[in-house]
């Protein structure tokens, strides 16, 4: 396990917090604002966000915060919750708070409503991974030599693979490059004193269909998704050095394209039956699953998402389709005392609108991360709010006095909205919460939200 404490101080301009402590015992370390950029949360500023407001530069330093803060009190959390609740834009809406140290809950609103979740679902995939695929875990891509001189790619889940060229920047951190397993198969075939005329794109690894129950193809031009492949370079990005780019339409076919450029073959195809076996001439490797963890959550990435879905999957012998993930990733959950009975999971992004999930099963995922010690990279990895990821531009207004205390995945869709993590309140006490808005645009669902997160913070609501 990476337990580097570098990776713990995210690439950002303002406060940042982050749990190191497993079960009651929570340490809770606060990073002060510092304009440092890291090995981890590069890629954040790589891609173009910029430094948030008004900050100050100070010494990358760690403070222990105190393990006797004082524990909030329930009827204070709820006189300073309830206002904000009362308003009629929290119609449809499902909210918890629990105390991590003790884990008594301390404010709840409709707990048990299940709604349409949005990218929080993403917590779910990750814990799941957490709790049972080694952190070192990484997937291979790889291309082999047919009877018959068939150049074949087989990729067994690494959508992260990256074209870039070796030097150069990629979307993905510490991504696996194309050119290199070119440069390896094309060593190979000359030792063999094989020249190939075509390329086959094995995809057999993935099976059933390419998108998932209430999915929208839209959503590919609009760069949320791509068609799932187990062959993939750069999530299927047309664009990859973008977030947002658009994705297309075939994954495989991009992938094996750019593969027969490299070595100046003309003729692509790609299968989904399983290819003869043939002599392996380059393998490549992803980065590690705690690295692919991170870029999940802190850019919501979906296809990312996905792929890790049915990692988790094969490990536990379902197969490797949406439903052999979700069955997976809800059977892992399960056994660790999270009650899914409510839960709706028809893909591991949350981009289905057909998912439904309450706050206090959100809560529970979380809970975990203070009970198991390599399921604390999960929080570790959050958006800081108003300074990584999909948190970036958020707590900028009225609720600025709160960036950098709250830790938090974010998700949204076009009438769903959520927000679900920790914040570390003005007296030192670690609270994790879970809020899930249905109804409303995300235009006036996010403040909510935030607004909720931010009073956590400023409230101290001693007992």
């Amino acid at each position: 396990m990476l337990k580097n404490r570098k990776r713990f101080i995210a690439a950002l301009s303002i406060l940042v917090v982050v749990v190191l402590g497993v079960g009651v015992a929570l340490s809770v370390y606060l990073v002060p604002r510092a304009r440092g950029v890291n090995s981890i949360d590069a890629s954040s500023w790589v891609k173009g966000v910029p430094f948030p407001p008004e900050t100050a530069q100070v010494d990358n330093v760690f403070v222990k915060a105190g393990d006797d803060a004082p524990r909030p009190s329930a009827e204070a959390i709820a006189a300073a919750l309830d206002p904000i609740v009362a308003d009629p834009m929290f119609h449809d809406f499902t909210g918890t708070v629990v105390d991590a140290a003790s884990g008594k809950t301390l404010w709840e609103y409709n707990p048990n409503s299940a709604l349409q979740s949005a990218s929080v679902m993403k917590l779910l995939t990750a814990q799941a991974a957490l709790l049972v695929l080694p952190t070192d875990h990484r997937v291979k891509t790889e291309t082999l030599l047919a009877s018959d001189g068939t150049l074949i790619l087989k990729g067994y889940g690494d959508v992260t693979l990256s074209n870039a060229e070796l030097g150069e920047p990629s979307f993905y951190q510490d991504a696996a490059h194309l050119s290199t397993l070119a440069a390896r198969t094309k060593k190979a075939l000359a030792k063999h004193g094989v020249t190939p005329k075509r390329i086959l794109v094995d995809t057999s690894f993935y099976r059933g269909s390419t998108m998932a129950r209430a999915w929208h193809t839209a959503d590919i031009d609009g760069g949320s998704v791509a068609p799932m492949s187990p062959v993939m370079v750069d999530g299927g990005r047309k664009n990859n050095r973008m977030e947002n780019s658009a994705r297309v339409m075939s994954p495989a076919t991009q992938a094996g394209k750019a593969l027969a450029q490299y070595l100046g073959i003309s003729k692509v195809s790609v299968t989904n039956q399983s290819s003869t076996a043939g002599t392996v001439l380059g393998t490549v490797w992803s980065a590690p699953l705690i690295t692919r963890l991170h870029d999940l959550l802190i850019h919501s990435d979906n296809v990312l998402a996905e792929a890790v879905g049915r990692e988790i999957a094969h490990h536990e012998n379902q197969p490797a389709t949406f439903d052999g993930a979700t069955t997976a990733i809800k059977n892992i959950l399960k056994k660790h005392k999270v009650d899914v009975d409510n839960l709706d999971m028809y893909d591991a992004s949350g981009l289905s609108l057909d998912n439904r999930l309450s706050s206090a099963t959100l809560v529970e995922v979380l809970q975990l991360s203070t009970k198991n010690d390599v399921s604390r990279n999960l929080l570790d990895d959050l958006p800081v709010s108003g300074g990584s990821g999909t948190l970036s531009y958020r707590f900028q207004g009225s609720d600025k006095d709160a960036r950098g205390w709250i830790r938090a995945k974010t998700g949204t869709l076009s009438t769903a909205s959520s927000l679900a993590g920790f914040v570390v309140n003005r007296d030192g006490r670690v609270l994790l919460f879970a809020f899930i808005m249905n109804g409303e645009p995300p235009h006036v669902a996010r403040p909510g939200l935030d607004t909720l997160a931010a009073t956590l913070y400023t409230c101290g609501c001693e007992d």
